[in-house]
Formats: structure tokens, C-alpha cells, sequence
């Protein structure tokens, strides 16, 4: 495609701006969210594997390379190592041979993937600490970095918080991605679909979003409910003292 890949756009750009991000953000989870109702899962979800139809930054986005893909069939789990390391789910690692993993393992990637959109780097690397990359994923552990996240809303911080939970059945899904009130944004909405469903295909029969209920109003700018089960793993450079802050910022896609 004309745009080229995702990573060669992030890599030129240093960082997306946020407004852009969104928009691809939303374009691929509604091609996972497909894939996933069709019972397939991508397994190998990064940067290089989504390409952009044009230069400009209101654009269709496409996922492509399905060579990792699979048909979850009903009431199985995956049991083999696949895919990008740095973009892999914690359960990959860990229960890939034993209990396996599942639809969960692309909400893991495509958060790794709106991190770096954001941010401009990647959350795991092999330069941060003494640490492998195998197990700052299984820590589930990472940083942002103040100077390359400061002008990040704290809604698309929560996103990427919330879909890089390590258990899986606290992570948050695509559906839920999807209603997320950073998500909520309808001229985005609308300029994806008309990306996405040209006048005369099926763009009559995709619905926009609701207004946001007062709850999801309240819930803009707050911070995580009370009593919330989900665990908040990564942190604010601030937080608490870095021990690589300038490899953290300067480490490759």
C-alpha cells in the first residue's frame, strides 16, 4: 500500500500524535474484533504486519500476514509458540504448553502496538535493566516515560494500561476496548467508517457509537474505580526512580 508500514510511519514520526493514533487504533481492532467473530486469531500483531493505504494521516489501515493465524476452534486453546517476541502475550510464554492461551493474546499486541504508537518506543526491550524481554513481559512491567508521554491524554493511558494486564481473564477485550470512553470520540467514528465502508458497501449498516452515558462522562479524567480487579502494572516515569530512563526513550522498534 502506498502509506507503507506502520513502523517505518511511527519510526519517521518518532511518536504519533494522538488524534492519529486513535484513528488506526480504532481501524484495527474492528479488523480483529472481525477476525475474532470468525473465530481466528492473528497471534502476530506489530507494527511491520499494518500498512497504510496513504502519506497522509487520515487513512485506511489494513492487517495484514496471517502466516501466524489460527481457527480457535471451540473449547480449545493454542498450545504453541508463535509470533514477534516483543509484541507477545505473557501467556504465551508461560501456558503456551500447559493450559495454552487464547482471543486474549491479540488484546496484548494491539495494546503493545497503541504503546508504541504513543509513546514511540516499545514497552518490552532487551535494553531496559538486566532483564529479558521474556520476563519483563511475564512482569508485565513497564514505564512511561514522562518525556515522550506528557502530552498523552490519561484516557489513552488507560487503554494501553487495561490491555496490558498480565492474566488474561482481567485484561481487557476488544469489545470492551471498543466501548472505552477514550473510543467515544464520533468524528473519528465517523471518518474510520468512511475509511472503512465506502459510500455503497455496508456503511448504512454500521451504527455510530452512542453519546457517552453519564457514567463514561464521569469516568473521563478519573482514575481507576475503587475495588477495581485489575491490576495497574505500569507506571508514569515519576512514579518511581527509572533505572534506564535514557535507554527506555531511545530504545528501537
Amino acid at each position: 500500500m502506498e502509506g507503507g508500514e506502520l513502523f517505518h510511519r511511527v519510526k519517521s514520526q518518532q511518536q504519533l500524535h494522538e488524534s492519529t493514533a486513535k484513528l488506526y487504533f480504532y481501524q484495527m481492532l474492528r479488523a480483529v474484533q472481525y477476525l475474532h467473530s470468525n473465530g481466528i486469531i492473528h497471534r502476530d500483531l506489530k507494527p511491520e504486519n499494518v500498512l497504510l493505504s496513504s502519506q497522509d494521516d487520515v487513512c485506511l489501515v489494513k492487517v495484514t500476514d496471517f502466516n501466524q493465524s489460527r481457527i480457535l476452534e471451540e473449547a480449545a486453546l493454542m498450545r504453541t509458540l508463535c509470533g514477534t517476541p516483543s509484541y507477545l502475550a505473557p501467556e504465551v510464554f508461560t501456558h503456551a504448553s500447559t493450559t495454552g492461551y487464547g482471543l486474549a493474546v491479540d488484546a496484548w499486541s494491539l495494546g503493545v502496538l497503541l504503546f508504541v504508537c504513543l509513546g514511540g518506543y516499545p514497552p518490552f526491550h532487551e535494553s531496559f535493566g538486566r532483564q529479558s524481554v521474556r520476563d519483563q513481559i511475564i512482569r508485565g512491567e513497564f514505564t512511561m516515560v514522562q518525556s515522550k508521554w506528557r502530552h498523552v491524554s490519561d484516557q489513552a493511558k488507560d487503554v494501553v494500561r487495561k490491555l496490558l494486564v498480565v492474566d488474561p481473564s482481567q485484561r481487557m477485550s476488544i469489545e470492551e476496548a471498543l466501548q472505552h470512553p477514550w473510543l467515544q470520540d464520533r468524528v473519528m467514528v465517523e471518518t474510520a467508517h468512511s475509511l472503512m465502508f465506502p459510500a455503497g458497501y455496508a456503511a448504512a449498516a454500521v451504527a455510530p457509537p452512542p453519546d457517552p452515558s453519564p457514567l463514561q462522562e464521569a469516568e473521563q479524567g478519573a482514575g481507576p474505580a475503587p475495588g477495581s480487579s485489575r491490576r495497574k502494572r505500569g507506571r508514569d516515569e515519576g512514579d518511581e526512580e527509572e533505572e534506564h530512563p535514557a535507554k527506555r526513550s531511545q530504545a528501537p522498534l
